[in-house]
């Protein structure tokens, strides 16, 4: 995490082979957008986590969001019915949802 608490990156290992790569969709497109258009963000955690609320209401009905974590640009959200399903991201300017569809069934994770 950086001084203001935000997570640096977001990371993926394969479990057969243990490479460890970047994760790909916001943490390689939106991270440290706003130092590079030097815009501040529309969207706070709280704000974020709003849409993603919203979008998970048609997208996943009944799903509630049981983790957040803020990063450079955007905010990840872990959601589902029960138990983890799935993660999202909101983009902390533009308020666009990206859902994390190439993870498939969730595991686990390390922080």
């Amino acid at each position: 995490m950086d001084q203001e608490g935000r997570g640096l990156a977001e990371v993926l290992v394969d479990r057969y082979s243990g490479v460890v790569f970047p994760e790909p969709g916001p943490n390689m497109m939106w991270r440290g957008q706003g130092r590079f258009l030097g815009a501040q963000p529309r969207y706070d955690l709280e704000g974020a986590e709003k849409l993603a609320r919203e979008f998970l209401k048609g997208y996943l009905p009944g799903s509630r969001i049981f983790e957040r974590q803020a990063f450079d640009g955007y905010y990840t959200f872990d959601f589902g019915r029960g138990k983890i399903e799935g993660m999202l991201s909101v983009n902390a300017y533009s308020g666009e949802v990206w859902v994390h569809t190439w993870h498939g069934v969730f595991l686990g994770e390390n922080e």
